[in-house]
Order: structure tokens, then sequence, then C-alpha cells
């Protein structure tokens, strides 16, 4: 299966590409065993990363807005990225900003950004 993904006019291929690399690496993460992510339309089986491919779209915007994301899509700002890594500061939601491990870090990385945004 091939990674459905979109991306808008002022989106680079490069940016498309980073998203793309990030989205199959947590895809591939959460098919292991170790998640057990069962498919709730299939016997409660646990999903294969083929399924997660298959059924997910992508697209990435430049518009400076928020990304999201759910089971069947994902939605990832660019423009978001590129300001969070100017700023210095991948941010998180408040509840989590403090979480040592799936919170907010300091990074001018864009690459970094998308990764955090990607796997949140």
């Amino acid at each position: 299966m091939k990674l459905r993904i979109d991306k808008a006019k002022n989106v680079s291929v490069a940016e498309r590409n980073l998203v793309a690399k990030w989205v199959k690496k947590c895809l591939k993460e959460l098919a292991k065993k170790d998640h057990e992510i069962a498919d709730r339309f299939v016997n409660a089986e646990p999903i294969k990363y083929a399924d997660m491919i298959g059924n997910i779209d992508v697209y990435c915007k430049g518009s400076g807005q928020q990304s999201n994301g759910g089971c069947y899509k994902i939605n990832i700002d660019i423009k978001g990225a590129h300001q969070e890594a100017k700023a210095g500061k991948f941010h998180e939601y408040k509840a989590f900003e403090n979480d040592p491990v799936i919170g907010a870090f300091k990074t001018d990385d864009v690459e970094a950004v998308i990764a955090a945004t990607v796997a949140h």
C-alpha cells in the first residue's frame, strides 16, 4: 500500500516528503505488537501497518492554522511548524506542556517540530 498524501501549493515537495517520512515511522511504531491496536471493524484483530497506510489520507497545508488528525485523516500545517521552530520551541496543549515525555521542548529544527506534530 502506498501512503495517500497531498499538499497545498505553498508547501514544497521536500516538506511533504518529511511529513510522509514521519507518518510512516509513527504508523510502523503503532503497528508493533507491543501496542496491539485492535481494528474496530475486523473482529478486534490487531491492525497491520499496510491496513493503516491504506486507510489514511494525509494533507500538508501552509496556512498557519492548527494541525489535526484522527483515524482516517491527518492535516499537518507546515507554516505552523516553521513558526514554532523559528520561535525555538515546540508547544503542546497546556495539560501536557510540562510532561517530560510528551510535553513541549526547545528546538529550532523544523523536522523535529514536524515529527512531534505528526506523532501527536
